[in-house]
C-alpha cells in the first residue's frame, strides 16, 4: 500500500482488482485495536471514499477502516455494462476489497444504496462479512425481489448521467411521485 495525495491524513491508498479485472480505488485508515474487526464503509448515492473521510478518521481510532470508490465512480475504473451495474456486481467488488485488505471478516457499514450493497454482500459472500449495519436502505421489501432490484439498477444507471433523474427514479421506486 502507498499513500497518495488527496487520500487524507493517516490513510493508505491501494488499488484492488475485482474478479473481472476492474480496478477499484481503496483507502485504509488506522490499524484499530487488535481485537477489533475491520470496518468497511460503503457510501450511498454517487459518493466515493472521500465522502466519509471524517467518519473514517474518527473510527480509525478503534477500527481498521476500509473505504473505496465503487465501480464507475471517481478513481475506480468505469467498466459499466449497458444494462448498468447490478447490486450483486457491487457486492462482488466489495468482497474483493475486503479479501484484498483484511485478514478476517469485516463489519460492513452502508448507507442508502451502500446499505443494499452490504446486505447483498452478506448474502453472496458471507465469508467476508461478520456484521452488516444497514443505514437507511432504500427498500420496502426483503432482498430477492427481482423487479425492485432492477429498479435500483435503473437508479444507479441514471445517477451516472443525471442525478435529478436518479432521484426521480428512486422516488417512483419507493412509491413517491415523480
Amino acid at each position: 500500500m502507498t499513500t497518495a495525495a488527496g487520500a487524507g491524513a493517516g490513510s493508505r491508498v491501494r488499488r484492488v482488482v475485482a474478479d473481472d479485472g476492474t480496478g477499484l480505488h481503496c483507502e485504509v485508515f488506522g490499524a484499530g485495536r487488535d481485537d477489533a474487526p475491520p470496518l468497511l464503509l460503503v457510501q450511498g448515492g454517487v459518493s466515493e471514499a472521500g465522502a466519509t473521510r471524517q467518519l473514517a478518521d474518527r473510527l480509525a481510532q478503534r477500527f481498521r477502516v476500509i473505504s473505496y470508490d465503487r465501480r464507475g465512480l471517481s478513481r475506480s475504473d468505469a467498466r459499466v455494462p449497458p444494462a448498468g451495474i447490478s447490486l450483486w456486481r457491487h457486492a462482488a467488488d466489495a468482497a474483493a476489497v475486503v479479501t484484498a485488505v483484511a485478514a478476517r471478516p469485516a463489519v460492513v457499514l452502508g448507507s442508502s444504496i451502500g446499505a443494499l450493497i452490504g446486505l447483498h454482500l452478506a448474502v453472496a459472500h458471507p465469508d467476508v462479512v461478520s456484521t452488516v449495519i444497514a443505514h437507511e436502505p432504500p427498500m420496502s421489501t426483503v432482498i430477492g425481489d427481482p423487479e425492485r432490484e432492477a429498479g435500483l439498477d435503473r437508479v444507479a444507471a441514471a445517477a451516472r448521467h443525471d442525478v435529478f433523474a436518479a432521484v426521480a427514479e428512486m422516488g417512483a421506486l419507493i412509491g413517491g411521485d415523480r
